[in-house]
C-alpha cells in the first residue's frame, strides 16, 4: 500500500485498456468488485500515447453500479482528469494547466528523451454513500488512447472512518 496524493492506494496490479480491438488488451473490464458504501471513490489511472489528443476529449469512463441496481458514469477526460504517461522533467501544475500527477519517477526510455512518467489520481464523489456501491466497470473510449488503472480506493466517510484501499487484481496474466 501505498500514499500518493495524500491517498492510500493498493497498487499490485494493472488492469490495461486498448482504445481499439485488439488481441492484446480488452476494450472493456466489467463488474471489478467494491462492495461496500463510501464517500468517494479515488482512481489511480494513467494514459498513454495520448499526447496527440486535445484537451477535452474522453478517454473512457467508469461506471458504478450500486446495490440497488442503479449507475453511476465517470467519465475520464483529457486535461481534467490525466495527462499523457509521459510528462515533461517538471511538471508544476499539469502538462497543460490541468491534472497534477499524483506520482512521477522515470525509466531509461522516457529519461533519455528527457521525459518523466506520472500517474494520476481522480475522484468520484458518491451522491448516494448510505447506497452499497457493487462494481466498477472501466471501459475504452473508442479511438482514444490505451488506458491503465492501477488502483482504486473507498473513502469510507465518517460511519465507517479512514480509506479502504483496494486490491487490483492483474487482468491480463
Amino acid at each position: 500500500v501505498h500514499t500518493l496524493d495524500g491517498i492510500r492506494f493498493d497498487v499490485r496490479g494493472e488492469i490495461k485498456l486498448a482504445s481499439r480491438p485488439s488481441g492484446r488488451w480488452p476494450d472493456s473490464v466489467r463488474d471489478i468488485p467494491v462492495g461496500r458504501a463510501c464517500r468517494k471513490l479515488h482512481f489511480l489511472h494513467v494514459p498513454s500515447r495520448a499526447d496527440q489528443l486535445p484537451d477535452g476529449q474522453e478517454l473512457g469512463r467508469y461506471v458504478i453500479t450500486f446495490a440497488d441496481g442503479s449507475e453511476a458514469e465517470r467519465p475520464i477526460v483529457l486535461g481534467r482528469d490525466v495527462e499523457d504517461w509521459w510528462v515533461a522533467e517538471k511538471p508544476e501544475s499539469g502538462e497543460r494547466g490541468g491534472p497534477v500527477p499524483a506520482w512521477t519517477g522515470t525509466n531509461p526510455m522516457a529519461a533519455e528523451k528527457g521525459y518523466r512518467v506520472a500517474l494520476f489520481r481522480s475522484s468520484w464523489e458518491n451522491p448516494t454513500p448510505d447506497v452499497l456501491v457493487e462494481s466498477v466497470s472501466f471501459l475504452s473510449a473508442e479511438d482514444a488512447a490505451n488506458f491503465s488503472i492501477l488502483a482504486i480506493t473507498a473513502e469510507l466517510g465518517d460511519c465507517g472512518g479512514g480509506l479502504g484501499a483496494a486490491r487490483i487484481r492483474n487482468f491480463l496474466c
